[in-house]
């Protein structure tokens, strides 16, 4: 988690975009790893969050820190989970038509 952008640039671990020198490299970015396993696949995830402008919260703000740690970042993992859930199945059924509208249809 990175709460301020220019310092991370400064300390060499932040390369900054267009749109960060667009706002004078304000802002702040988190990024977390997920990993999705099933039998066969793996698949690891990082979920980036960029604000241009405007950081997050103050970096002494512990009680925001800890919301977004603990109720923003899982509910963008959960969408991820559906999205992945919803491609598996488009892409592993044997299906008659991909764009059924909420069935699956396979062969009876």
């Amino acid at each position: 988690m990175i709460l301020d952008k220019a310092k991370a640039i400064n300390d060499g671990i932040y390369s900054p975009c267009g749109l960060d020198k667009k706002y004078n490299n304000k802002g702040s970015i988190i990024c977390k790893k997920f990993a999705i396993i099933s039998d066969s696949v793996i698949i690891n995830i990082i979920l980036s969050i960029n604000t241009y402008g405007k950081p997050l919260c103050d970096k002494n703000d512990m009680d925001s820190l800890k919301k977004i740690e603990v109720m923003i970042l899982p509910m963008f993992y959960m969408r991820y989970m559906l999205e992945l859930e919803l491609y598996f199945i488009r892409f592993y059924q044997d299906t008659k038509c991909t764009k059924c509208k909420g069935i699956i249809l396979g062969d009876n």
